[in-house]
């Protein structure tokens, strides 16, 4: 046998009112249920799927949101009808006991008015009774009470509480009590970040400030283009060459206004887009870059205040400091110079050799100069700390001691300016080496070896301040018996050390006895 055990749910939802019906409800207050047999979430608008709220002898109904008490004070019957998920049902009939209340004063949000303004009162229906009192919160003294009709905000500056009573016919009442300040000063501005009627290049934010704290909801400003804008914190000047008017309103909590009238004129503006920096460095031939703020209607270029037109691509050779002015018109008409200053350099290149290039001790180091310089020295190796002496106009010469070496030179024009550079060279001090000439089993003449005519020679070379031979070694000359001499290229072979060269040319038969001489000379690539 099998025995099952079945839940029912044709038990209708029990709801249960979350407002206490014996006590006076005040006009437009929410009604508001639960249910406490919830299916699923306990969501009074998610397990019930329908609501229906009914005021019969007003024949007011709310469906699906909850009901408000009606005016005027009055007891109403309230009949209630909910259903669940399941279609259950559940109906009520309550007696809502509705009295007087106060719905609302014409004071704004920040809780503050002008003096002697015009006080409105919305309550629910025509009181029986109604008191209406301010008392200074300073002296702690009613400074006013009116029982016919709201009265008008105090004379007086200062912080004052109104309190409202008001009574129904049925026994109900309704108070309130609102802490109000009344203020009728302006409100004062200062501004000194930046100054009225001034004159700027960028677009330079309005650092205004005001005696009091500034109320976003009475804050606009405008521009000339009379589009209201409300941020306070991020007013800046229109980036537009041209003249600038500025209109601020500002209100405080008690909308006391103040009206600030500004302007300002604003540049066309150019900046360079570096490199070059203003005041710089230049070589000779730089072109000059800028960019403009808006497009200019017409562009002027000096250089040296030279009263012919020019072009920024028209840079002076000549090393010394030269002014640059630029000039321009915007659409409105508004003339901007802006003027610039570079010093062009003597540049200085080497002639004949190249950076880091392998060179033999004594070289002696060649320079070709954009112009004449007035004067030049050098000096060689001179490290972070070190002062050395510095050579004039000599002749500069790889110093001795294998390794790099570092040449500094300083150049200097007419006006006295200087301009330095810095080359590296690397020093090779060391004789390259012939280590073996195979088949010979010596290289000395009294040790001369008996070798059959027609025979290759194999010669191994090296370099102890090299590893591959492409990068120092130069070639191999040999003759044989003081013949024209042979050449094997070796700045094109890429191998490491040592190299094994074979001599194209083969041991020639003696011309005379039985002797055969060979001369073999091995060049590095510095000579």
């Amino acid at each position: 046998t099998v025995g099952l055990s079945l839940l029912s749910y044709n038990t209708p939802p029990q709801i249960v009112p979350l407002n206490d019906f014996t006590q006076f409800l005040p006009a437009s207050t929410e009604i508001l249920f639960k249910n406490q047999t919830p299916l699923e979430t306990g969501d009074p608008f998610t397990d019930i799927i329908s609501w229906t709220f009914y005021f019969p002898i007003l024949n007011l109904t709310f469906e699906n949101k909850w009901a408000v008490v009606p005016a005027p004070a009055d007891t109403y019957e309230f009949r209630v009808t909910a259903k669940d998920k399941l279609n259950n049902t559940a109906q009520a009939i309550y007696a809502i006991k509705a009295s007087i209340a106060i719905l609302g004063i014409s004071i704004n949000k920040f809780d503050a008015s002008r003096p002697n303004v015009s006080l409105v009162v919305t309550i629910s229906q025509t009181p029986l009774t109604q008191n209406f009192t301010w008392i200074n919160l300073v002296s702690n003294t009613i400074y006013s009470t009116n029982t016919t009709s709201p009265p008008n905000t105090p004379n007086s500056t200062g912080d004052y509480t109104l309190f409202i009573y008001v009574t129904d016919s049925t026994g109900g009442s309704a108070t309130l009590s609102k802490q109000i300040l009344i203020d009728n000063s302006s409100m004062k501005f200062t501004l000194t970040d930046p100054i009225n009627n001034s004159v700027h290049y960028v677009s330079k934010k309005i650092n205004i400030k005001f005696n009091e704290s500034i109320v976003e909801d009475y804050f606009t400003y405008h521009w000339d283009d009379n589009v209201n804008k409300s941020d306070s914190t991020n007013i800046y000047i229109p980036n537009i060459a041209g003249l600038h008017n500025l209109t601020i309103f500002c209100g405080d909590r008690a909308e006391n206004y103040v009206i600030v009238h500004l302007s300002f004129f604003k540049h066309l503006t150019q900046s360079l887009l570096s490199p070059p920096f203003n005041n710089s460095i230049i070589n000779p031939g730089t072109n000059i870059s800028l960019i403009f703020s808006e497009t200019p209607v017409l562009t002027y270029v000096h250089w040296n205040n030279n009263p012919i037109n020019s072009t920024l691509y028209d840079t002076p050779t000549s090393s010394a400091q030269h002014t640059l002015n630029v000039t321009t018109i915007s659409t409105l008409g508004i003339i901007t110079t802006y003027t610039y200053q570079f010093i062009v350099r003597i540049v200085s290149s080497l002639f004949d050799v190249v950076e880091q290039q392998r060179l033999m001790n004594g070289t002696q180091i060649y320079f070709n100069f954009s112009q004449i310089p007035s004067s030049w020295k050098y000096r060689w190796d001179i490290s972070n700390n070190a002062s050395l002496i510095w050579f004039y106009d000599k002749k500069p010469l790889i110093p001795a001691g294998t390794g790099t070496h570092f040449l500094d030179i300083q150049v200097e024009n007419n006006e006295g300016t200087s301009f330095n550079s810095r080359y590296s060279f690397f020093s090779d001090d060391t004789v390259p080496e012939i280590q073996t000439i195979s088949p010979l089993t010596s290289l000395s003449p009294e040790n001369a070896a008996i070798i059959r005519s027609g025979t290759s020679l194999k010669v191994t070379v090296t370099d102890s301040q090299c590893s591959i031979t492409s990068t120092c070694l130069d070639n191999i000359k040999y003759s044989y018996n003081n013949q024209s001499n042979q050449t094997i290229d070796l700045t094109s072979i890429n191998t490491s050390l040592p190299y094994n060269a074979i001599l194209p040319t083969v041991i020639p038969a003696p011309i005379l006895g039985e002797i055969t001489n060979v001369t073999i000379y091995l060049y590095d690539s510095v000579g």
